[in-house]
């Protein structure tokens, strides 16, 4: 054992690398007789699969929360956790950055693009696998995809995935309903088309996202975090940061129950009304839990 420990450092700088890069020596070949055209990678364009299997799918969303539980997308999180000055909406931003790089880089090794129209069409293939399989593995799947988020979060905020609570259907039910009804009260509208009016650019896309920006501080720091006592107290979740947090973790479990869509769209149609947008602009691969 101890000859082949001391064998290692040899083995591997024989190898043809260096620091972590490949020599072009290491690839090149000796036999002149391979047909070029095969072979030039100049000319090969990569594509992703004409059909997503469930053993790809599980495999995409076990390698994406490897990477968030041991990875760089942890180092980042970690980081990310002990900047206590960042903004609870900057942090949760820089959150979902991690995660979509991670899994960008995780779907591009199955051939989709590295951009937002890969992302798009790894959810819509993903969608159409999951209608193929059984209640057994769909289950599975919606395990994975809680307990990558669950790490994800919890690792941003500080905190331990076992502090995050499991909520009833009718215990989430009632924390939306709070939600909406804190979205539509006419102090929170007033307040959103005081600051939206202020706002004009010349360049319109500039212009939504600032008031984009200005919906999401007044939704975090307004309707969950303001008031006396703050919604994430008064419903149980602790405060400040880690209580919005353990929060939207615990809400995310009951993203497709009906009631609970029915009462989120209430609120996020006054809202986006108040800040002059059409909700029906919303696009792209969304992003409310990780695949």
């Amino acid at each position: 054992m101890f000859s082949a420990i001391r064998l290692v450092p040899n083995t591997i700088r024989n190898l043809p690398w260096s620091l972590g890069r490949a020599t072009p020596r290491a690839f090149s070949s000796q036999d002149n007789t391979l047909n070029n055209d095969v072979f030039n990678f100049d000319t090969f364009t990569m594509k992703p699969p004409k059909q997503l299997t469930t053993e790809m799918a599980e495999g995409i969303g076990e390698a994406t929360q490897f990477y968030v539980r041991y990875g760089v997308a942890n180092q980042r999180l970690k980081a990310l956790s002990q900047d206590f000055n960042m903004p609870i909406v900057t942090k949760w931003q820089k959150m979902m950055e991690v995660f979509l790089v991670t899994q960008v880089h995780v779907i591009g090794g199955m051939g989709y693009t590295g951009d937002e129209s890969g992302l798009t069409q790894y959810a819509s293939d993903l969608a159409a696998c999951l209608q193929q399989v059984d209640p057994t593995m769909q289950e599975l799947f919606r395990e994975v995809r809680r307990d990558t988020w669950r790490e994800l979060v919890a690792t941003c905020f500080g905190l331990e995935v076992n502090e995050i609570p499991t909520l009833s259907i009718a215990d989430a039910r009632n924390v939306m309903h709070k939600v909406s009804t804190k979205m539509i009260d006419p102090e929170t509208l007033l307040a959103i088309q005081t600051r939206t009016a202020k706002i004009e650019d010349s360049d319109v896309e500039v212009e939504v996202a600032q008031k984009h920006q200005v919906l999401q501080d007044i939704i975090v720091n307004r309707v969950y975090l303001g008031g006396s006592p703050p919604l994430v107290e008064e419903t149980g979740f602790g405060k400040g940061a880690q209580g919005y947090a353990k929060l939207q973790c615990a809400m995310s479990d009951h993203e497709g129950d009906p009631l609970i869509a029915e009462y989120a769209s209430a609120g996020m149609i006054k809202i986006w009304g108040a800040a002059g947008l059409d909700i029906n602009s919303i696009h792209g691969p969304g992003l409310p839990a990780p695949e």
